[in-house]
């Protein structure tokens, strides 16, 4: 676990090497540049929608004006899909 939290730790948010990231090679407005980084066509992270979906519903079931509290998590899982489809 813990060398999987030390690798985590030089990997960005998109699973790039941080130490490539930042580096000047990388650097789209460098003569120097090497590399750059592409973006695809945007996607549907699904399990990311739920979480998001579950925060905005708990967010407005607050009072007005309440502020979320902090520490909250929300975990997610992946489970059997069960809804009727048409």
């Amino acid at each position: 676990m813990l060398a999987s939290r030390s690798l985590d730790a030089d990997r960005g948010q998109y699973g790039e090497s941080l130490a490539e990231a930042i580096s000047p090679a990388t650097d789209a407005s460098s003569w120097d540049a090497e590399w750059n980084y592409e973006v695809g066509k945007p996607l549907v992270n699904h399990a990311v929608k739920a979480h998001d979906d579950a925060v905005d519903a708990f967010r407005k079931k607050l009072p007005k004006d309440t502020p979320m509290p902090n520490g909250l998590i929300f975990p997610v899982r992946k489970v059997p899909f069960t809804a009727a489809r048409d």
